[in-house]
């Protein structure tokens, strides 16, 4: 890197740190505004409608104010963020209101059997880092599938490989937009129908513009959002309840604590069998076992497979890996993933701490309280539909009580007797961690969409205005989609789990072989492709149908490697592989120099340009 390139951005970011403390500094002092108005007497429902509309403004302007001037802008943010604000948007995107609403439930339900959740998306951001981002981020294509058909230069490759992304990418957008209309149903006491429209709408002008620059913006204004909804509460819990403001590090003490009281509860012995992987659903839940019971909801080899098959289908989606073409180097590609790597262990950590909390919570205020004399933060949840322990006026017990998985996160504060404005920021915080995930779906779904569908089987990329005007309407084809989909979603995480089997059975190995190896086949990666697919949804069709007791999540564990083995085969007997790909298998272990994507498509407009009518 140059030092007028290493200067420009420096430059760029202090200017975003600056930009970002001025959204951080509105962003609190809304919610400091609230407290006040509520002292004042301002209706309870007035006040969550302003909390809920003028952060959804906030991240429309933010994004209406980067609009895209190229396709590189639109793709590939310019190629000139910063790693700290590329990986705390990415950890944010990854994480999204799937992470941050679900993972804290299923903890909050199962507790420690649910641990392989963090630490898979943890590990699979890890795998990102080490094994495929340096690589992307030299290869420079805009969208994964373009990665691929560069690399085994063939243009049927591409096409397959987008048809086959599109599936996880939808599946998860839809899980997402489904998240963020729970919590602003939850926040307006408006339908949920209603806001899945009002959520899609949001995700998809946000980014309908600028593309990637504008969702790296939004992306990083909402992981801020995110972060203060995640910390704030737990750290005020921290306070009333060890006088530290750690909470990451506090709720061990409370866990001991409430483990003997649940331990007292009597629960009948449960122990999963090998295969059993068993997370909460979306519907009121009982508690069913202590928290920190292991292997009562997960098998003893259901946990590792869980936590490979998580990690690697987060390292085959293409909302993370598109994120490579924006780092202005390898090494700050690198760098971006550290940071990545870091927010999304400090994010998780805390959610777990939320879930210990709350579990807590539970504990001590309704087990072994009379059925009539519940404290009045639960009786709201009951009246909202979100609990129940039946119709008794005895001692409750743990294993009577039904809460529903979603409403951990945001029930914290209530439970706390925290303000109003304090609950709505928990809200505020799990619907920008939706919208960031949407959005960053959205973009990666619209990618492929134009430049892999419509422009893919060309052999000259496109006209500059042409490929901008045509992702721009894939955003919003993918926006109709994310509507659509979120219509028919039931439980987000169950879908989100699906998404993630395919993606590592379908995309994972494909990617991670065309870096290792030289001799990958175009016939290999296809039929390795759709081999892992097939056997993926083969086997969730038949654990579907009760034929099998095992989680559609675990097909993963045979489809993944029967693509594997499918593409080793095929890429042996049948070896095509042409030159030109060779040429950038060796491009790609250089980490200096211009991006391969980028000198193809000068040189492609250059020839167009010079060239006789």
């Amino acid at each position: 890197m140059s030092i007028v390139q290493h200067s420009a951005i420096m430059m760029s970011r202090r200017s975003t740190g600056t930009y970002i403390a001025i959204f951080a500094s509105a962003y609190l002092s809304l919610f400091l505004g609230a407290l006040i108005a509520e002292q004042l007497g301002v209706s309870l429902s007035l006040l969550g409608k302003v909390l809920f509309a003028v952060p959804l403004a906030l991240y429309v302007s933010v994004a209406l104010l980067v609009p895209a001037d190229d396709g590189r802008d639109f793709f590939a943010a310019g190629r000139r963020v910063s790693p700290y604000y590329s990986g705390l948007a990415l950890a944010m995107a990854t994480l999204g209101g799937t992470g941050v609403v679900c993972i804290t439930g299923a903890l909050f339900h199962i507790g420690i059997d649910a641990l392989e959740l963090p630490i898979g998306y943890v590990t699979g951001l890890v795998f990102v880092g080490v094994l495929l981002f340096p690589f992307l981020r030299k290869c420079g294509a805009y969208t994964v599938p373009s990665f691929l058909g560069l690399r085994l230069d063939s243009r049927i490759v591409r096409m397959v490989a987008a048809l086959v992304m599109i599936v996880p990418t939808v599946l998860l957008l839809a899980a997402e937009v489904r998240v963020g209309a729970f919590i602003a149903a939850w926040l307006t006491g408006q339908s949920e129908a209603l806001m899945v429209g009002v959520v899609a709408v949001v995700a998809t002008v946000t980014v309908v513009f600028g593309g990637m620059r504008a969702l790296t913006w939004t992306s990083t204004t909402q992981a801020i959002a995110a972060l203060l909804a995640m910390v704030v509460p737990a750290t005020i819990v921290s306070l009333l309840i060890s006088n530290l403001p750690f909470p990451q590090m506090m709720h061990g003490n409370l866990l001991r604590a409430f483990s003997r009281s649940e331990l007292a509860q009597a629960f009948p012995p449960v122990r999963a069998g090998f295969l059993t992987f068993q997370m909460p659903g979306a519907g009121l839940e009982a508690f069913t076992g202590p928290y920190l019971q292991s292997f009562g909801h997960v098998g003893g080899l259901s946990l590792p497979f869980a936590i490979l098959i998580i990690a690697t289908g987060i390292a085959g989606l293409p909302a993370v890996l598109n994120r490579a073409g924006t780092s202005p180097s390898v090494y700050a590609a690198r760098t971006t993933m550290s940071w990545a790597v870091l927010n999304a262990a400090f994010m998780l950590l805390t959610l777990a701490s939320v879930a210990g909390f709350m579990r807590g919570y539970i504990v001590e205020q309704i087990v072994d309280a009379p059925g009539d004399r519940l404290p009045l933060w639960f009786q709201t949840l009951q009246q909202l539909g979100f609990a129940s322990v039946g119709k008794t006026r005895a001692a409750i017990a743990l294993a009577g009580i039904q809460i529903k998985r979603d409403v951990a996160f945001v029930a914290l504060p209530m439970a706390a007797g925290l303000p109003m404005p304090l609950i709505a920021l928990a809200a505020a915080g799990a619907l920008a961690a939706a919208l960031a995930g949407a959005s960053a779906q959205i973009t990666a779904l619209a990618g492929m969409l134009s430049e892999d569908l419509l422009h893919g089987g060309r052999r000259e990329a496109p006209e500059e205005r042409a490929q901008l005007w045509t992702a721009r309407i894939a955003v919003g084809i993918a926006g109709g989609v994310a509507m659509v989909g979120a219509l028919m979603v039931r439980d987000p995480l169950a879908v989100a789990l699906i998404a993630l089997a395919l993606s590592a059975s379908t995309i994972f190995p494909v990617l991670v072989l065309s870096i290792l190896w030289r001799k990958v086949s175009r016939l290999g990666a296809v039929a390795g492709m759709l081999t892992g697919g097939g056997v993926t949804l083969g086997l969730m069709f038949v654990a579907a149908t009760g034929l099998a007791g095992s989680a559609p999540l675990m097909a993963a564990a045979l489809g993944g490697p029967a693509n594997l083995l499918v593409m080793v085969l095929l890429s042996q007997a049948a070896p095509l592989t042409s030159r030109r790909s060779l040429e950038v298998v060796n491009d790609l272990r250089v980490p200096g120099g211009e991006a391969i994507y980028d000198r193809e498509v000068r040189l492609l407009r250059r020839k167009r340009a010079t060239s006789p009518l």
